[in-house]
């Protein structure tokens, strides 16, 4: 999980050419490169599309995904689905990466929970997750009788 943290909070921008990069320092790497002036678009590396923030981090012991807001936190989709199809659940693509940052993964997870979110429309709407599968569902009055 130590790896994953890192990773979530690196930027890919600084990375192009590592698909699954995970800086030592991320907040001071992120630091230089504003100072500097580096590029803050996420790089388009074959085959992953990672978003350019993930805003979803490990707990502290490891068994759960959190969301971590911060400024301009959006797309909580886009990124839990990033996150399961590359790094948690059976066959996920980095599975087949033969960098040694990936030896001690399981890639057996099974990504279960739910999310209450607010979209910038002012719309309330659950993230749900089951079994690895990611969808939303917009809360409408009556519209789900018994589920909520």
């Amino acid at each position: 999980m130590i790896w994953l943290r890192a990773h979530v909070q690196t930027d890919p921008s600084l990375h192009p050419d590592d698909p699954y990069p995970a800086a030592m320092n991320p907040v001071g790497e992120r630091a230089h490169a504003a100072a500097t002036g580096a590029s803050r678009r996420a790089p388009r590396v074959e085959g992953v599309r990672r978003p350019e923030w993930v805003d979803w981090a490990p707990s502290v012991d490891g068994t759960h995904l959190c969301w971590q807001e911060a400024d301009k936190s959006n797309n909580p989709i886009p990124q839990i689905t990033y996150l399961i199809e590359h790094f948690l659940k059976p066959g996920a693509h980095a599975s087949s990466d033969d960098h040694e940052d990936f030896e001690a993964f399981t890639f057996d997870h099974v990504v279960n929970g739910t999310m209450a979110a607010e979209r910038s429309d002012g719309r309330l709407y659950l993230i749900k997750m089951e079994n690895n599968d990611v969808r939303e569902v917009l809360l409408v009055p009556g519209a789900h009788p018994g589920e909520f």
